[in-house]
């Protein structure tokens, strides 16, 4: 019925975008259910799938091994970790601070940070300082930037 269904919709011409998050953390039954929606879809259908790095034998990766000797078409696009640059920029965007007047300088909500919980952040006397700081604790990652900086400001 499900099969029918997604054949129906995507046999009308108008494309048909199918975003599913986190797939690391789906079980086997909606792994099957997902096979079967790739199975029943017709063009134009386009099927996105973000996921963590996981292991090769996990089991979404083999469904889409097993799915690729038919006929779907699969692109694959690896995020890679911001670098100090763009960390600072968005630490800049995330407190606000007009990147004219204040480039390189802590912000206003400085005072504010609950920034005694971690030295080597207290230290920290400029934007870039404290931007260098955020790229160790958190490796660049875009997530972890924004809780580490909430965190903070709390």
């Amino acid at each position: 019925l499900l099969k029918k269904f997604i054949h129906a919709i995507s046999s009308v011409g108008d494309p048909i975008i199918l975003l599913v998050d986190d797939v690391q953390w789906a079980d086997l039954s909606s792994l099957e259910l997902l096979r079967n929606l790739i199975q029943g879809a017709t063009s134009p259908f386009t099927f996105i799938f973000t996921y963590r790095p996981i292991e090769l034998s996990h089991p979404f990766l083999q469904m889409i091994e097993e799915l690729e000797h038919t006929r779907i078409t699969k692109t694959e696009i690896h995020l890679r970790n911001l670098g100090e640059k763009s960390v600072y920029d968005l630490v800049e965007s995330t407190l606000n601070i007009d990147p004219k007047k204040a480039r390189g300088m802590m912000p206003r909500t400085h005072k504010e940070m609950k920034l005694d919980n971690d030295e080597r952040v207290e230290k920290c006397t400029s934007l870039k300082t404290l931007t260098h700081e955020i790229c160790n604790i958190t490796n660049g990652n875009p997530f972890f930037i924004k809780q580490q900086i909430i965190y903070w400001i709390g």
